[in-house]
C-alpha cells in the first residue's frame, strides 16, 4: 500500500497554476491495468488548509476527448482523472471524476455497485481545468464541511486511490496510483486504495 503526505498550505482552494503547488509531493498515476492500451504521462499533488483539502491532477494523455456534459453522467468514457477518497476506517468512499469538459460524476457507497450521488453543487468544488503546456491540469477542492456532512467527521487520515482512464479515447487506458490486483480495470475496489496522511 502506497502512502502519500499531504502538506499543509495557508491559502485555501490554492489556484491551479499557483507556484504553492511546487511544495506539494508528487503521486505517479503510472500503474497500467492490464487492458490497457496506453500509458499516457499523469500525476497528482494534494495540499491541505484548516478548510479542506486541493487536489491538482495533470496528464500529457492526447488527443483529449471530452463529450459527456451530464453531471453524474458516463464520464469514465471520456478522457477521465479520478480521485477516490474516505476517511480512514470508513467504509463508503467519494468517488470524484473530471472529464476535460470539466464536467463532474461524484458518487457514494461502500463499491461499484451501490452508489449514491450527493447533492451537492458543483461550485461547492470549485472545479477548474486548465491546457497549458501541452497539459491538461485539472483542479478540485474538496472542504472538509463535504465530509462531516456525510461521514459527522473528518479524519488526519484518509484513504484512496488516484485514476486516469479513457474507455472510449483512442487510445484505452486505465491508469491507478496504487496497484489494483485485477486482470480488467476496476477502479471500485476500495480494498487496494492507498493512504493519504495529513503532514502536521
Amino acid at each position: 500500500m502506497k502512502t502519500y503526505y499531504i502538506k499543509k498550505t495557508e491559502i485555501t482552494n490554492v489556484a491551479v497554476q499557483s507556484p504553492e503547488w511546487e511544495k506539494a509531493n508528487v503521486a505517479e498515476i503510472n500503474v497500467a491495468s492490464p487492458d490497457s492500451e496506453s500509458a499516457p504521462n499523469a500525476t497528482a499533488r494534494l495540499l491541505y488548509s484548516e478548510d479542506g483539502i486541493t487536489v491538482k491532477l495533470e496528464t500529457d494523455e492526447k488527443p483529449l476527448l471530452g463529450r459527456e456534459k451530464r453531471r453524474n453522467g458516463d464520464i469514465y468514457l471520456d478522457s477521465c482523472l479520478e480521485f477516490f477518497v474516505k476517511p480512514f476506517g470508513e467504509e463508503k468512499y467519494l468517488n470524484f471524476e473530471v472529464n476535460p469538459l470539466g464536467t463532474l460524476h461524484l458518487g457514494f457507497g461502500e463499491g461499484r455497485h451501490d452508489r449514491t450521488f450527493p447533492e451537492i453543487a458543483d461550485e461547492v468544488f470549485d472545479i477548474k481545468c486548465s491546457f497549458e503546456n501541452d497539459k491538461w491540469q485539472l483542479k478540485i477542492y474538496i472542504p472538509f464541511a463535504v465530509f462531516d456532512e456525510l461521514y459527522g467527521k473528518h479524519t488526519d487520515t484518509f484513504e484512496g486511490n488516484l485514476y486516469n482512464c479513457g474507455e472510449e479515447t483512442e487510445k484505452v487506458h486505465f491508469l491507478m496510483w496504487n496497484k489494483v490486483e485485477s486482470e480488467k480495470a476496476d477502479f471500485h475496489r476500495p480494498e487496494y486504495f492507498g493512504k493519504f496522511i495529513l503532514e502536521k
